[in-house]
Order: C-alpha cells, then structure tokens, then sequence
C-alpha cells in the first residue's frame, strides 16, 4: 500500500525531480541526461540558467560518476570494445 501523498513518488514514472539540488526521484541515465533532444536536462540547464552553470554541472557529474565507478568498481570486456 502507498501512502498518502506517495502517490507522485513512483520509481516507474518517466520523469526525474530535484528539490534543492537533492534527487528526490527519478533516475539519471543517458536520455534525461541529454541524448542531443531539446528534452534533456542539460539543454533545459542551457535554457534556463545558462551555458557556463551547465558546463560546471557536466563537470561535477563527472567527477561524481568517475567516484562512483571507483568505489563500486567496472568491469569492460573485449566484446564491448
């Protein structure tokens, strides 16, 4: 059962929110991110703030993403060259 007011939380939905900077649902993958569409969160930081806060986003993404790779570890076979 869901509780009241849960109802906006499902991890199924299609859509990702951040409230203060906090991933409060959704996931982050290659299409929210920005696959080159007008729909992507980059090109939306682009339109809204502006480029050079999007390129510092872009960067701590990275750093973030290059940490969790670390920590957790990544393993690439020959096949996926």
């Amino acid at each position: 059962s869901v509780g009241k007011g849960l109802l906006d939380m499902c991890r199924n939905d299609g859509w990702t929110l951040f409230r203060n900077s906090d991933l409060i649902t959704g996931g982050l993958g290659k299409k929210s991110l920005g696959d080159g569409s007008k729909k992507g969160l980059f090109f939306r930081y682009i339109r809204d703030v502006n480029p050079k806060a999007a390129c510092e986003a872009m960067g701590r993404i990275s750093k973030l993403s290059a940490r969790w790779i670390t920590n957790r570890g990544f393993t690439l076979g020959i096949s996926d060259v």
